[in-house]
């Protein structure tokens, strides 16, 4: 189809314009449908957005040209018509061919791209087009997944612009709600197994059933964000921020964690900020939330009354008997600790 004006697009779709002055009302023959030209709008907007950014939206307009009145396109940004190249013009063109078929029997609900959660962290594409495929639709809209998003057909549907504002915001809000529960895709046996997972189906969907503790995802965001970290490593690592250079509740945390057994050289270390401490199941994770908790309930009761502290670093822990943890400096990674207090 040829360009006709600078800023417009001219589509396939025309009705046939009156011949006389007398023809007010007359039977005009349509080759598209309203429906039509708001399922072409669907699918070409992913390639627009992508190209212009989310607040472009696209504008039809009748143009006439010898007996008949063709639709043609518009993108405006606000109220700033967008100024696109020849080249661009063509891509759209070519857009409108390919979806000009029977697939315009169906409106495109896109992947969501940009969603975030309630605390304003962006949910991963990645993740959003994997569990696209596990939104639930009414089957009588003969829904199906596609590269761009899921694809459903309303052109029955009297309604269809407010239905499609319905299933449009459902959608994001379920898939919210399914990255603040913890949703994985394709889970390791072994993170099935620790970290208290359940099949949903059985098509790869697995949901995390263990204890909702913001404590083990606080630094990830969401649970679905720690079970991603697990997938891809195997582990995962719960985070305590620590008092600038207060050894006092370093040794007090270190002391909490001996007694429970946990190796504290192997699975954590100190950073200037925090304490990284790697966990490999759900039981000991919460176990060691649990004795963060307490150390710092410890450590505000015996601040100030501190009557002795020590601690050196060391480059080996060779021939050492003292409560040792480690950091993260490169040339003595190890301290040791005493403390005695005034209580």
């Amino acid at each position: 189809m040829e360009i006709f004006e600078e800023d417009s697009i001219w589509t396939p779709w025309f009705y046939s314009t009156p011949k006389t002055p007398a023809d007010v009302y007359p039977d005009l023959e349509y080759n598209y449908t309203l429906y039509k030209l708001f399922a072409i709008k669907t699918w070409i907007f992913p390639w627009i957005h992508n190209k212009y950014g989310k607040s472009v939206d696209i504008i039809f307009s009748d143009r006439q040209k010898n007996d008949k009145t063709y639709v043609t396109i518009k993108l405006v940004d606000g109220d700033k018509i967008i100024d696109m190249s020849n080249e661009e013009k063509r891509e759209i063109e070519d857009l409108i061919k390919k979806y000009n078929t029977d697939k315009l029997k169906y409106v495109l609900l896109e992947y969501p791209i940009n969603l975030l959660t309630k605390d304003n962290r962006k949910i991963p594409d990645t993740w959003i087009k994997q569990m696209f495929k596990f939104v639930s639709v009414d089957i009588g809209y003969n829904p199906y997944i596609c590269d761009l998003g899921l694809a459903i057909d309303l052109h029955l549907v009297p309604d269809y612009k407010d239905l499609f504002i319905t299933l449009t915001i459902n959608i994001s809000d379920y898939l919210m709600e399914m990255y603040d529960t913890g949703y994985i895709f394709r889970a390791s046996k072994q993170v099935i197994q620790k970290w208290k997972l359940e099949p949903e189906g059985d098509k790869g969907l697995y949901k995390y059933v263990g204890p909702k503790d913001p404590r083990l995802y606080y630094l990830y965001g969401s649970m679905t964000d720690f079970l991603l970290n697990l997938s891809i490593y195997g582990y995962g690592v719960i985070y305590s921020y620590l008092p600038p250079d207060d050894f006092g509740y370093r040794h007090i945390l270190t002391n909490n964690l001996g007694k429970i057994n946990f190796n504290i050289l192997t699975q954590s270390i100190f950073k200037q900020d925090r304490l990284d401490i790697i966990v490999d199941n759900l039981e000991l994770a919460i176990k060691i939330c649990d004795v963060i908790d307490k150390s710092k309930k410890e450590y505000l009761y015996i601040d100030g009354k501190i009557g002795f502290m020590m601690s050196k670093q060391l480059p080996t822990t060779k021939d050492l008997h003292e409560m040792i943890y480690k950091t993260d400096d490169e040339e003595r990674p190890y301290t040791i600790s005493k403390l005695i207090t005034n209580i």
